[in-house]
């Protein structure tokens, strides 16, 4: 069975689904380079690989996008270059991705640019190979079973099933007694007429006053 390259598997996830995209697609010439060590480096790894032609740039641009998306659920921060394919770049933040067209990465050479960096080729093809044996299911040993032939023997009757007994019919229920009717209210005895009042007796009239008696006239003396 083929061995995965021993760089991919020390590679974070991002970088090996990076990478797994780009094996979908054939690139040519895919480099990973680390700049970890280095202390003005813009991110942690640059991914390079190009093709022949604007659409397999795009294609390319496309499959790293789903790998990473399905592998890591990451998606990129930003994106240049889809409009002629002619270079794309694919912002991961911590991972930037150059797809480019041939021509165009010989023009710009990143690898020059960033030679401090750790440099490390990958062969696509060997990984695409080492990931197809891996998929692959091992195959189960099969194991032989003996099947008993038993068509010599008289097959068994099966015993009746017993009858089940019938259930006993309910007994009817007693007929409820009526209820006793009501004794009547017996009728208000009616109330007994109020004695008339007495007529107030009439008052006396009143003794007219006697006259008073006519006082005698004053003398005058001499």
């Amino acid at each position: 069975m083929s061995k995965l390259p021993a760089a991919y598997a020390a590679y974070p996830p991002l970088v090996r689904a990076i990478l797994d995209g780009l094996s979908d697609l054939k690139a040519e010439n895919a480099t990973v380079i680390d700049l970890r060590n280095l202390e003005n480096a813009v991110c942690s790894f640059f991914v390079l690989a190009d093709a022949q032609s604007s659409t397999q740039v795009n294609a390319m641009g496309q499959a790293v996008r789903k790998q990473a998306r399905e592998q890591c659920q990451e998606k990129p921060w930003h994106v240049e270059g889809e409009t002629n394919s002619e270079w794309i770049l694919l912002d991961y933040v911590s991972v930037v991705v150059h797809l480019f067209q041939t021509p165009a990465r010989a023009f710009y050479d990143l690898e020059s640019l960033w030679g401090d960096g750790e440099t490390t080729v990958i062969d696509l093809e060997a990984l695409a190979k080492a990931q197809a044996e891996a998929a692959k299911p091992a195959r189960k040993k099969a194991t032989l079973t003996v099947v008993k032939d038993d068509s010599d023997k008289p097959a068994k009757k099966a015993a009746p099933k017993k009858a089940a007994a019938p259930k006993k019919a309910a007994a009817p229920k007693a007929a409820a007694a009526p209820k006793k009717a009501a004794a009547p209210k017996k009728a208000a005895a009616p109330k007994a007429a109020a004695a008339p009042k007495k007529a107030a007796a009439p008052k006396k009239a009143a003794a007219p006053k006697a006259e008073a008696a006519p006082k005698a006239p004053r003398t005058t003396k001499k």
